[in-house]
């Protein structure tokens, strides 16, 4: 094969590694950065903050030191669970449970669940990935009005938090690097295109039959 095919065949296998590098950097990382907003007590178990429509908040409740222990939990009540309101800046109301319970040699909520007004369950949501998202622009809040069984302490926190969306490129350093390897591409295509190894080839023969005479 001669050598300006290679070269092209070269260019072109260039180009591609320096598209899918750099087509790396562009790949993002989304995660929401909880910000303390409104923080309840145990003398007043209400947190309140304005959001605007569209925005994520969540609940961050810990639970207090006996919680696990005084009362025991047994058969009866495995499960520690905390009853919250969320009122809106219209007045409507959503009831959420938190259960708290044993896993993982730690006790901590295991389950979130949306309540109707009767306290059956609508939906359940794992901890990790429950938000609630601001209908309207106004004041929203949130009381904590019932733990059951009752403890002899209540929560080592209550919090209300904003979710602020946090976007990432962890490969942005890559760019500048696909854009070498596109740039050395290009280099090798155009050396193939300008073909000056043919050119010198096409003239040879023109010497040696001018020597030959």
């Amino acid at each position: 094969m001669r050598l300006w095919k290679r070269l092209a065949i070269l260019g072109i296998i260039v180009l591609v590694i320096g598209i899918f590098v750099a087509s790396f950097s562009s790949i993002s990382t989304q995660q929401y950065i909880p910000v303390t907003v409104s923080r309840g007590t145990p003398e007043n178990p209400a947190v309140s903050a304005n959001f605007s429509a569209g925005q994520l908040f969540d609940l961050y409740i810990s639970p207090g030191a006996t919680w696990a222990e005084d009362p025991l939990l047994d058969e009866e009540y495995p499960t520690r669970y905390v009853w919250v309101n969320v009122t809106d800046p219209t007045g409507k109301l959503v009831r959420i449970e938190y259960a708290f319970g044993r896993f993982d040699s730690q006790f901590a909520i295991y389950v979130i669940n949306q309540l109707d007004d009767n306290g059956s369950i609508l939906r359940s949501f794992e901890p990790s990935s429950f938000k609630i998202r601001g209908n309207v622009t106004g004041t929203y809040t949130v009381l904590l009005w019932q733990i059951l069984p009752p403890p002899h302490d209540w929560f080592s926190a209550f919090d209300m938090r904003r979710l602020d969306l946090d976007i990432e490129y962890p490969n942005a350093s890559l760019l500048p690097v696909g854009a070498v390897i596109l740039v050395c591409g290009i280099i090798i295509m155009m050396l193939a295109w300008l073909n000056p190894w043919k050119k010198q080839k096409e003239r040879n023969p023109t010497r040696r039959k001018s020597a030959s005479r």
